[in-house]
């Protein structure tokens, strides 16, 4: 029975071959907006300074990491060859709609250090994709 849902589950992939590469940006977007949508994350109660930080440039590494992923394997040859530079705006963007989502959120406020960290981090995880992509060439 798990044998044939996980065939059933590979096989909707193989069909559908863009989720494999836009699932993680969708999944990772969504994970973004729904904890910045906790008026008091978890994360909150840490006192390690700039924790909030560090966590803002993880998640975007690995927004920008996939981001890049998926934009490099699109048929638009102006995506794929500017795959990194694309990550890096969109993620960007991302950043500055999440800020703006958080400024909606008692007691959430926007900080223009959290959109460097994530741009940062975004960098940094395109940086990385490129790296293991030029490895694998």
């Amino acid at each position: 029975m798990i044998k044939n849902k996980s065939q059933q589950v590979i096989g909707f992939i193989r069909e559908y071959p863009w989720l494999n590469y836009w699932g993680p940006v969708c999944t990772i977007a969504l994970f973004i907006f729904i904890t910045s949508s906790i008026p008091e994350p978890p994360t909150s109660k840490i006192t390690i300074p700039y924790f909030d930080k560090l966590m803002h440039g993880i998640v975007y590494g690995f927004l920008g990491y996939f981001t890049r992923r998926a934009l490099s394997q699109t048929n638009q040859s102006l995506f794929s060859r500017y795959a990194g530079l694309f990550a890096i705006i969109f993620c960007f963007l991302y950043g500055v709609s999440d800020e703006i989502h958080q400024s909606f959120v008692p007691p959430r406020e926007t900080d223009a250090i959290d959109l460097m960290a994530d741009a940062l981090g975004a960098s940094i995880g395109q940086f990385i994709q490129k790296c293991i992509h030029n490895r694998k060439s």
